[in-house]
């Protein structure tokens, strides 16, 4: 992949971050109105890149993988002790669950369930 793609895709995201902040749950539906303009102006390459943001935005949004696994005992595990550090609870999942996971993941399944 060149440098070129790589900024492109790295935009890509960051606007798919910025609709998710912005529209939640209706961060899709809010990116394909916006192809959908696109589409009505003619403008093929601009519907396209909002067809990769609406991607980017279904991937940020899904859970990471397992995540769901595990969903009542990690949100259990901050109810009970709301203190903890991303990185604690890293270690007591894998250490009591055994699974393996990073700090992003954390953060962004705990960032689904505020």
């Amino acid at each position: 992949m060149t440098e070129s793609a790589k900024n492109r895709d790295k935009e890509i995201y960051g606007i798919a971050s910025v609709y998710i902040r912005e529209y939640g749950d209706d961060a899709v539906i809010q990116a394909a109105t916006r192809a959908d303009a696109l589409l009505d102006a003619s403008d093929l390459e601009g519907q396209n890149v909002w067809l990769r943001v609406i991607e980017a935005i279904k991937v940020l949004s899904s859970p990471a993988p397992g995540s769901l696994v595990h969903e009542a005992w990690l949100l259990s595990l901050v109810a009970a002790e709301p203190d903890l550090t991303l990185q604690e609870i890293r270690k007591r999942l894998a250490d009591e669950r055994g699974a393996a996971t990073c700090v992003n993941s954390l953060w962004r399944f705990y960032e689904r369930h505020r």
